[in-house]
C-alpha cells in the first residue's frame, strides 16, 4: 500500500511540474531531478534546488535591471523592493498548503512557491520587456 501511495505522489508532482499552465518554466536540471528521484516522492531536494535557481535568476535579472525607470514619470522603479513584498506574499500564500499537513502539504506548498516564484520571474521580464519598449 505505501507503494502505491509514494507512485501515485510521484505521479501528481511529475504531472504537476508538466502540466502547470506554463509547462516550458522549469529547468532541465528539475525535470532531471524529478525523474531521478521517482524512488523517493516525498523528497523536497529537487524543489529546493530549483528554487534557489529560480530566485538566483530573479536576482540576477533585478541587478541588470536596477537602473530602470518609469516612462510615465521618470522616477526610478526598485525592482528589488517590489520583488521582495511579492515574495513574502508568495510565502504567506501556500503556507495554506501547511493546514493540509504531513509531508504532503510541505510538499504541495514548496511546489506553491516555486510555481509563484517562477510566475513572479516572468512578470517580472514582461514588465522590463514593456517598459523598455
Amino acid at each position: 500500500m505505501g507503494f502505491i501511495k509514494s507512485a501515485s505522489m510521484v505521479l501528481f508532482v511529475i504531472s504537476f511540474a508538466v502540466l502547470s499552465k506554463e509547462a516550458p518554466k522549469y529547468s532541465a536540471e528539475y525535470m532531471k531531478c524529478l525523474s531521478a528521484n521517482v524512488g523517493d516522492p516525498m523528497s523536497t531536494t529537487c524543489i529546493d534546488s530549483e528554487l534557489n535557481t529560480q530566485d538566483g535568476l530573479i536576482n540576477s535579472f533585478i541587478g541588470k535591471h536596477r537602473d530602470i525607470t518609469s516612462p510615465e514619470d521618470g522616477n526610478p522603479i526598485d525592482l528589488k523592493s517590489f520583488a521582495g513584498s511579492q515574495r513574502k506574499l508568495i510565502d504567506e500564500k501556500c503556507d495554506l498548503w501547511l493546514k493540509a499537513g504531513g509531508q504532503n502539504g510541505v510538499l504541495l506548498s514548496k511546489q506553491c512557491i516555486l510555481d509563484e516564484t517562477i510566475s513572479l520571474k516572468n512578470m517580472l521580464t514582461d514588465f522590463v520587456r514593456s517598459v523598455d519598449g
